[in-house]
């Protein structure tokens, strides 16, 4: 009663602007379990007014104090956010109340199974949002904080986005609120850890506000200052990892986030519950980051130039079930507490796949692959490659073939190990269709027309088994064209990334076709394809699949006896004229004819 005697006098001030607000929740005594259950009691039912008052300061004290399971499910199941909700729209409500209210639900929000039920509260979800712009600080951070909480799962992430993602660019982009922007930025932060948000962050216009906040100038910074340029950094390069030209090819991160990424992956390395600062990352997350900077080949080379391919390769050689045990969300805030068993396999074949990927990506680099070669990596990966196959994960099997496939290839000069570079005559097929799985629908009604036209055409349809590396390998050698399915997700598939450079390697004519508008090809995929025409088949697709057939005839030359598909005039913008586009078409075809019969003659 003195506490909460001493907090009513302090509201009293504090309206009158003669103390600092919040109240100081979560020291001193705790609230036993009997006072807080009867408070919760008062609260859902109060008798008055002062005592609703009472009650919510002594349930958000002993919630946040406690944080304690338990009694979040407790004040879930028994209807306490609809009376948080009701107080958070109250007009009624005084400040304090609001700022209790909010407290709790953030203790509520740091329980993973409860995250969902949080935002499956009917309204609850627009009430947080509105708070965004409820003209208090204290109260809209602890909001921001709240989001980012729950952006740590996925599943509410995805939930979130949207409104999240908005309501972040226009903070960032309206308010001079150097906390706030801080908070917003780690809220997208965690946003960015989830693949399935990307494109709802996306459209809202994260990348601009990010990339503004990633490039100010970094000397002399606060600490504040620099927990903004790295949550902005590291936020975009997850984001950008892998989109077309017009966000731009990758991210190019200063020395200092470089840095720190290495300086947290050391310590992550060496205990997966380390940190740095207040801010907790997983170790896969740490790893993602760095695999994300890698994209861009001078991150790479610094990175590596920094020590990461021993890292990565010190943490494959660790014990397992030490790994295991820092990896596995436990008690309270596990996920599933039901199936832990499951859930620790999981942390630790996922951590150890983005670990594997970090080095198929730097791979790609015949310095850096020479580095893991020297660093002792072919044991390591030999190693994982029979702890994956020993507990049947396929994902982590294909990782290692991918590292193991470009190493050996730099080693014999090119191409796949102990192949020889075949084209012409030999082949087994007339086309390869090399594509990234989620664009299959696509493929398929491509391939459909090609083989309606009398072509045999090799594609990947039931995700390969045993060393696709392999596999693939003889899928390239045994066709005489590749045609290579360009979209935001085959540039950033270390799969498609093998399979493209082994067609270049061998010296395969290559089609690259545009599955998704307005998709340019930059970094490897743009270095690789160099000056090749691009067979567009985003638009009506029986003018795209007969440009496609035309291109694959002046390809495969006389090797196939195509049949001449009558080419539909495609739409001409304001800036030509059809005399103009006829003129050209008649150039190709001249072209086209002028090579064949050179090619016959040779």
């Amino acid at each position: 009663m003195k506490r909460l005697s001493r907090l009513g006098g302090r509201q009293q001030r504090q309206e009158q602007g003669s103390e600092a607000f919040p109240p100081d929740l979560g020291h001193g005594e705790d609230v036993p379990d009997a006072k807080w259950s009867k408070s919760l009691d008062s609260l859902l039912r109060p008798r008055n007014e002062a005592a609703r008052h009472k009650a919510l300061f002594e349930v958000a004290d002993g919630t946040v104090y406690r944080s304690s399971l338990g009694r979040c499910e407790m004040l879930v199941d028994k209807g306490g956010l609809k009376v948080l909700k009701e107080i958070l729209t109250s007009p009624t409500s005084t400040r304090l109340d609001r700022y209790l209210a909010v407290c709790t639900t953030y203790a509520v929000a740091f329980f993973p199974t409860l995250k969902m039920p949080l935002l499956e509260e009917a309204g609850i979800l627009a009430t947080l949002n509105a708070l965004w712009w409820c003209g208090d600080a204290l109260i809209t951070g602890k909001v921001i904080s709240q989001v980012e909480m729950m952006c740590f799962d996925a599943a509410p992430a995805k939930l979130l986005v949207k409104p999240v993602a908005a309501l972040c660019v226009a903070m960032l982009t309206t308010l001079d609120n150097r906390d706030l922007h801080k908070k917003c930025l780690l809220t997208l932060l965690r946003i960015s850890f989830h693949e399935e948000c990307h494109d709802e962050a996306v459209a809202s216009g994260v990348l601009r506000v990010l990339r503004d906040f990633s490039t100010q100038a970094s000397e002399a910074r606060a600490s504040t200052e620099n927990d903004v340029h790295w949550a902005a950094t590291v936020a975009l390069s997850n984001f950008t990892a892998g989109l077309d030209e017009s966000h731009g090819d990758g991210v190019k991160a200063s020395q200092d986030v470089l840095n720190g990424m290495v300086r947290l992956l050391k310590v992550k390395v060496d205990d997966g519950l380390g940190r740095i600062g207040r801010f907790f990352f997983s170790t896969g997350q740490v790893l993602m980051v760095v695999r994300n900077l890698a994209l861009h080949a001078e991150n790479a080379r610094l990175l590596a130039d920094l020590g990461v391919v021993n890292l990565v390769l010190k943490l494959l050689r660790r014990d397992r079930d030490k790994v295991r045990r820092e990896v596995t969300p436990s008690g309270d805030f596990a996920s599933d507490r039901e199936d832990l068993a499951k859930a620790s396999e999981d942390a630790l074949n996922n951590t150890l796949l983005v670990a594997v990927r970090v080095l198929w990506t730097m791979s790609f680099d015949r310095t850096l692959a020479s580095q893991i070669v020297e660093g002792g990596g072919m044991a390591d990966l030999d190693g994982i490659h029979g702890y994956f196959d020993s507990v049947n994960f396929q994902r982590g099997v294909e990782a290692v073939q991918g590292v193991l496939f470009q190493i050996e290839g730099h080693q014999g000069g090119g191409g796949k190990p102990g192949g020889k570079p075949g084209r012409g005559g030999g082949s087994k097929w007339d086309v390869m269709i090399s594509y990234q799985w989620d664009h299959q629908p696509q493929v398929l009604k491509m391939k459909n027309a090609l083989e309606e036209n009398g072509l045999s055409v090799w594609i990947d349809l039931d995700k390969m088994r045993g060393n696709i590396l392999d596999q693939m390998a003889e899928a390239v050698e045994g066709s005489h064209v590749v045609i290579m399915c360009m979209t935001q997700k085959y540039y950033l598939s270390n799969n498609c990334h093998s399979e493209a450079q082994y067609a270049y390697a061998l010296n395969k004519p290559i089609v690259p076709v545009v599955l998704e508008p307005g998709f340019r090809a930059t970094g490897w995929l743009g270095l690789l394809l160099g000056m090749r025409k691009y067979v567009d088949m985003t638009g009506e697709f029986s003018r795209c699949s007969a440009e496609l057939l035309e291109e694959l005839r002046f390809k495969l030359g006389g090797a196939v006896a195509l049949p001449r598909t009558p080419t539909a005039p495609a739409p001409t913008s304001a800036a030509s004229s059809p005399a103009g586009s006829e003129a050209i078409a008649a150039m190709h075809d001249d072209v086209r004819k002028i090579l064949e019969m050179m090619q016959q003659m040779s």
